[in-house]
């Protein structure tokens, strides 16, 4: 990412360490030194709980800016349910739902990482990857955004949008979120099928969406490529636009991995494996804002089990 920095905790009002362990926590940030764009914040940790990230930014404690979650840590996500070599990149496990795309994973000494099958879901540069249809055009925003803007008026059949062709195995089961902006649109949609038509061998889709909305939906794949696709989803007028980020699909009953992670060992899985996702303790999340001071409220659960934050940064250009 051009110009990125770095921002770690240590304004001359902290008082909490990077080691204390507690439940809850804030953690204001140094001034960011202009009005940027925060990109990703970062986090080294250690909790047998998912961690409920609030940023609220410029003196603003009651409006957030974001909010997610870090999944636990450390505990055993799934197991092997087939043979596998050193060499494989595909596996079988029982189930993967708590994984998420930017989890590390460890398979007996063989550290990996989950790749999605959305090459480009973040928008970080261009629209690599997605295709136009109709009279929409795709471009991306100053936040790293998707923007489809429709090129005619009219109803379901003659609104733009966005594709992304996947490639799946016939009877898995996928994973789709991401995040949607209403914009100037009246709704938006996301649609998995078999075409790339509108309404057409649908395999699964969200609801129509009348507000900013973090979707999270299933689909068992019938074909090997199937279309994703975002757009809007009544009756438009030109110009009309919707925003999109952070569109991933992964595989909840297969994983498919990166290898040449660090520390990585070569090791013979076999079947019963055990699988530990998030192993290495470090998560980050993209927000995509614009900020000049910035403050961090963590959380857990309501168990009393401690929860270590051994590392934060902020990063932005």
């Amino acid at each position: 990412m051009a110009n990125s920095e770095v921002k770690q905790m240590g304004a001359s009002t902290v008082t909490e360490t990077l080691a204390t362990s507690r439940k809850t926590g804030w953690f204001p940030f140094k001034d960011l030194d202009k009005t940027a764009i925060v990109r990703r914040l970062n986090a080294i940790y250690n909790s047998s709980d998912d961690l409920n990230i609030k940023l609220y930014a410029d003196g603003d404690s009651v409006n957030t800016i974001w909010t997610g979650t870090m999944p636990k840590n450390g505990t055993t996500g799934t197991t092997l349910s087939s043979s596998a070599t050193s060499s494989d990149t595909i596996l079988d496990v029982t189930d993967t739902s708590t994984i998420t795309p930017l989890d590390k994973i460890l398979i007996d000494r063989e550290i990996m990482q989950v790749e999605d099958l959305v090459t480009n879901g973040t928008f970080d540069t261009n629209t690599t990857g997605w295709d136009a249809d109709g009279t929409a055009t795709l471009s991306v925003n100053s936040s790293n955004q998707l923007v489809i803007t429709s090129g005619t008026s009219g109803g379901q059949a003659a609104t733009g949008k966005a594709i992304f062709i996947l490639t799946t195995v016939v009877g898995k089961t996928y994973t789709v979120k991401g995040n949607f902006y209403k914009d100037t649109s009246e709704q938006g949609r996301v649609q998995v099928a078999t075409g790339g038509t509108i309404g057409g061998g649908i395999l699964a889709q969200t609801t129509d969406m009348t507000s900013d909305t973090e979707f999270n939906f299933t689909f068992t794949a019938t074909t090997t490529n199937p279309y994703l696709m975002l757009h809007e989803n009544t009756e438009q007028t030109v110009g009309d636009t919707t925003i999109w980020d952070n569109i991933s699909v992964i595989c909840t009953t297969q994983l498919k991995v990166t290898r040449g992670q660090t520390n990585t060992q070569a090791a013979a899985h076999t079947s019963g494996t055990t699988v530990f996702f998030g192993h290495r303790k470090w998560d980050s999340k993209r927000i995509g804002r614009r900020a000049k001071y910035l403050s961090v409220e963590i959380s857990t659960a309501s168990s009393k089990t401690a929860t270590e934050i051994s590392k934060m940064e902020i990063e932005y250009e």
